[in-house]
């Protein structure tokens, strides 16, 4: 969701189920580059954290709210 609303955009597409299943086990998402250079190094870096392939390396919740983006 925090993806989206920082780019207008869903952080994964595929042309079919499986395509879009392997993006996401992958973690293979495109911030567009007209919203990339808007971003803070700060948001950028959640993102990077929410969107681990670890889920044990994922934040809480919790985290989001006390990370310094946020």
């Amino acid at each position: 969701m925090l993806f989206t609303l920082l780019s207008g955009c869903f952080p994964y597409r595929g042309a079919t189920d499986k395509e879009l299943y392997k993006k996401i086990m992958r973690a293979d998402y495109k911030i567009p580059s007209e919203v990339l250079v808007t971003l803070s190094n700060e948001a950028i870096n959640l993102l990077k954290r929410i969107f681990a392939i670890d889920a044990n390396n994922r934040p809480s919740a919790r985290d989001i709210l006390n990370d310094p983006w946020f």
